[in-house]
């Protein structure tokens, strides 16, 4: 899916990847740390070791979103909560972004907003020193990743045009009515490594972003906000700090 070097105005559902990493594995996560917008599914194909599992967030968290984390779109009356802020996006202090005296494992500790994203989906990375178990590995894998699960999908491999969701199957689900006809993003999109192929092998850390689905105002603000620097490739799993 190419972004030309764009990245997502949290608050967006993440997943995220580093390809042939340490021990030639794949590391790669669900993260919900930025917030959420759509749901979000990774399911690697013709992969082995490590533990080469399906993660994702396929509930939708809008509806049930605690009401201070909400962003609610006031034109569109059929899915009035567009998005949920992660608690960090929303409060911007030092204890809920993991800063400061908080810049630890020891210090951050989950919060009852960051409980809410891990009750909901219990296999998504929640915020910034989540347990671990929310990152997965795998050996030689394909990926196919899913926003919105559950609606017709339609195929798009890497490094190929878009087709677009038709608005009549995207209205039948929220919370991906709005952001998918609007974005006229595909359902589903297949990470394959062999167009990738970097020299010696290696591959880039790839994020696939959730199609925003705030509004223009909103994704301004919340894109100034400090981005999480990116795991080193090859040598650590993603949301390591």
């Amino acid at each position: 899916m190419a972004c030309s070097g764009g990245g997502g105005a949290p608050p967006v559902t993440l997943a995220k990847f580093t390809l042939n990493g340490a021990g030639g594995l794949d590391f790669y996560e669900v993260s919900l740390a930025q917030g959420y917008n759509l749901p979000m599914m990774v399911v690697p194909q013709s992969g082995n070791g490590g533990n080469c599992s399906s993660t994702g967030c396929a509930a939708d968290l809008n509806e049930d979103c605690p009401v201070e984390l909400k962003i609610i779109d006031g034109s569109n009356e059929g899915v009035p909560v567009v998005a949920c802020k992660s608690a960090c996006d929303a409060f911007r202090d030092a204890q809920n972004c993991c800063r400061g005296a908080y810049a630890s494992p020891d210090t951050c500790k989950p919060s009852i907003y960051t409980e809410f994203f891990r009750n909901a989906c219990p296999q998504a990375y929640s915020y910034a020193y989540d347990d671990g178990t929310s990152t997965f590995t795998c050996i030689g894998a394909d990926y196919v990743i899913t926003f919105c699960p559950g609606l017709p999908t339609r195929l798009n491999w890497v490094a190929k045009a878009a087709t677009p969701v038709p608005k009549d199957a995207a209205a039948k689900t929220k919370p991906c009515s709005t952001a998918l006809t609007t974005a006229s993003s595909n359902v589903v999109h297949v990470l394959t490594r062999n167009p990738r192929r970097l020299q010696g092998g290696k591959l880039p850390e790839v994020n696939f972003y959730a199609p925003p689905s705030t509004s223009d105002e909103e994704s301004e603000n919340l894109s100034k906000l400090p981005p999480t620097p990116p795991a080193p490739i090859g040598n650590t799993p993603p949301h390591q700090h």
